[in-house]
């Protein structure tokens, strides 16, 4: 009765570290002190990796938005799950409003429509940008992740379709 009285309060001592937000175990001896100091370094492994994965997405998210193009993550069904600034500029995009939005929505033009489901044969296509008529944008998708997910990047082309132009 009193090693069962011991187990039980040991437990409780476990379960209420486990839900708390305290790094250090309660001290205790013997097999309890053993599982407190296991579950305390798998607690402290899990929590430098996390540690280190947000410094790997902090410094993704950074990169993202320093590239001239607009890129935009698209899910496997097509909806963003995020967009860098030259993208919302480019492709008239407003967070949080258009997050989880289907591109083909938001992007209504024909063309792309069809680009975006496969129809063309093209891996890249100039459309008129949906903000202003003078503006041609260049879209790209490239697949990535072992979850089909998707990068639909966007270039202005208009200055260098201007000189092609003028050169013919």
């Amino acid at each position: 009765l009193l090693f069962l009285s011991w187990a039980i309060y040991n437990i409780y001592r476990l379960e209420s570290w486990l839900r708390s937000r305290r790094l250090s175990p309660p001290l205790a001896s013997s097999l309890w002190g053993n599982i407190f100091n296991q579950l305390y370094e798998l607690r402290q492994r899990d929590r430098n990796r996390s540690i280190k994965l947000a410094q790997i997405l902090k410094r993704f998210q950074t990169s993202a938005l320093a590239l001239p193009d607009g890129v935009v993550g698209l899910s496997a069904n097509g909806d963003m799950e995020w967009w860098n600034d030259q993208a919302a500029l480019l492709l008239g995009l407003t967070w949080p409003n258009d997050k989880g939005q289907r591109i083909d929505n938001l992007l209504r033009n024909p063309q792309f429509a069809r680009f975006f489901r496969g129809e063309l044969d093209h891996s890249v296509i100039n459309i008129p940008s949906p903000i202003e008529d003078e503006v041609t944008i260049e879209i790209r998708i490239v697949g990535y992740g072992d979850q089909q997910q998707q990068l639909l990047i966007a270039r202005d082309v208009s200055e260098a379709l201007r000189l092609q132009q003028m050169r013919k």
